[in-house]
């Protein structure tokens, strides 16, 4: 019995082995899938690992600020790779300091600190479409009035959940990204609640904003 049993789990590991390279070929082949990843992606998160901003511990991707996290590359949300890929950019591209970025804060993808304040706010997903009804929801439905909208629920709300924490913590800039576009916003605060206008791209770190 337990050399049938034996026999059941290298045939099952051949299996599962067998489909997560199926997986990965067609996430790095398929330009057209959901889950296919852009070149610009994939050249950030290579420079990250090099420079050690990243770490891959088996399948688990860790931060280096960050280690007590780790995140499964095979149970991961394709957006989280997008993310992986951003943060790196601030660092490489933009000079932002590796301490100053943070992973999921109030539930904001990444944070950019500025004197310990959050100073960029940043989303990711995984489409336009998503990012548009994500921004046009928040502008239209509750940026205006979240006085009056603090104590409003929002569980399952996304866009109104984001717009609470931007008008809280009063970052100076947001942007959304997809892995083929972006969109960036400077956000200027009234007493009720905020405007976002669209700018062409977030600050460099040595741009005295």
């Amino acid at each position: 019995m337990k050399e049938e049993i034996k026999k059941t789990r290298v045939w099952f590991t051949k299996i599962l082995t067998e489909g997560a390279k199926n997986l990965v070929e067609k996430a790095i082949s398929d330009n057209s899938g959901r889950r296919s990843f852009t070149d610009k992606e994939l050249e950030l998160i290579k420079r990250g690992m090099e420079k050690r901003i990243i770490m891959v511990q088996g399948n688990k991707f860790v931060l280096s600020n960050n280690p007590e996290r780790r995140y499964d590359a095979f149970t991961l949300n394709r957006e989280y790779f997008t993310q992986f890929a951003v943060f790196v950019e601030l660092i490489e591209e933009y000079g932002y300091q590796i301490k100053d970025c943070q992973f999921e804060y109030h539930m904001m993808d990444i944070c950019v600190f500025r004197n310990k304040k959050p100073f960029i706010y940043i989303e990711t997903k995984v489409s336009d479409y998503e990012t548009k009804k994500l921004i046009n929801e928040i502008k239209e439905k509750y940026s205006k009035n979240l006085q009056e909208l603090q104590n409003l629920p929002d569980r399952g709300n996304d866009p109104l959940r984001k717009a609470k924490y931007i008008f809280s913590d009063k970052p100076k800039f947001l942007k959304v990204i997809t892995p083929q576009n972006s969109f960036s916003y400077s956000v200027e605060y009234t007493k009720n609640g905020f405007n976002l206008y669209q700018i062409d791209n977030i600050p460099k770190a040595n741009n005295s904003l």
